[in-house]
């Protein structure tokens, strides 16, 4: 998935150095990232097939460690990104393909300059252009929104982002999403904010979004119409747990997940 995303970039083309910031929807204020906390999604259709895992890991205040696998599964997806908290988006990504036997390929990177995102798979470089910041991309498990959603200014109003995802083997600026509140609602015992999440970002085929209320506003459910795999028919997310773990009990997280025979001897 991941590696499909960074293979879609735009070929080079000229465009204005000029951003386009949309973020007064969003805040910063340092110290607000639960860094050091793991959280574990499991990752499926709504009706619950095909399901894997996601696990984000808030490895300081602007980096983020997505890790995706299948249960008994011999390869998995990490992807580190470094969050730019001016346009709140992700500054850099870093895609590695990762094997049983400890093996770490790079698989590309991806860096915004300016209203250009630059990306580079071994010796080819790619660009698309930005229309508007803040984006995510639902390629990402809109782990970047997700980690955004504590600068809300207002949790009970509506924002718009937009997201930049795969169109016909291309990757491209697709338009705005907007995150609409509906609510307050429990979702999977966890008292939540409720949102609609819809748009020409999402192809108009978008759904709902529960976010956990309180000092560590985490998204613990969304159910989207449109999938983000050619595999899948929809998309869902719902948060398993939540763990706090050093950077080196995360490594061995990744082993273990992978190996599971071989870290047991």
């Amino acid at each position: 998935m991941y590696a499909a995303l960074l293979l879609a970039f735009l070929p080079f083309q000229e465009t204005p150095d000029q951003v386009d910031l949309n973020i007064d929807g969003f805040r910063f204020t340092p110290g607000k990232q639960s860094v050091g906390t793991v959280y574990h999604y499991k990752k499926s259709n709504i009706d619950g097939s095909t399901p894997s895992h996601v696990d984000l890991y808030i490895a300081s205040e602007t980096r983020i460690e997505s890790f995706k696998y299948h249960e008994g599964g011999s390869e998995a997806t990490l992807v580190t990104a470094e969050m730019d908290w001016k346009t709140f988006s992700v500054g850099t990504f870093t895609t590695h393909k990762l094997q049983a036997d400890g093996t770490r390929r790079k698989l590309g990177t991806l860096q915004a300059k300016g209203s250009r995102l630059h990306g580079k798979l071994n010796s080819s470089s790619f660009i698309v252009e930005v229309k508007s910041f803040p984006w995510h991309t639902y390629d990402f498990d809109l782990a970047s929104l997700n980690v955004s959603l504590r600068y809300l200014t207002d949790p009970e109003g509506s924002v718009q982002v937009n997201m930049i995802d795969q169109v016909r083997g291309l990757f491209t600026d697709k338009g705005f999403v907007e995150l609409f509140y509906l609510g307050d609602e429990k979702r999977a015992g966890v008292p939540c904010r409720h949102y609609n999440l819809d748009g020409p970002g999402l192809n108009d085929r978008g759904g709902e979004l529960w976010v956990r209320k309180g000092e560590d506003p985490v998204i613990v459910d969304y159910e989207i119409d449109l999938p983000d795999e050619s595999s899948m028919r929809s998309g869902k997310l719902l948060l398993v747990s939540t763990e706090t773990l050093s950077k080196q009990s995360w490594t061995q997280h990744l082993a273990a997940a992978l190996a599971p025979e071989i870290q047991a001897r």
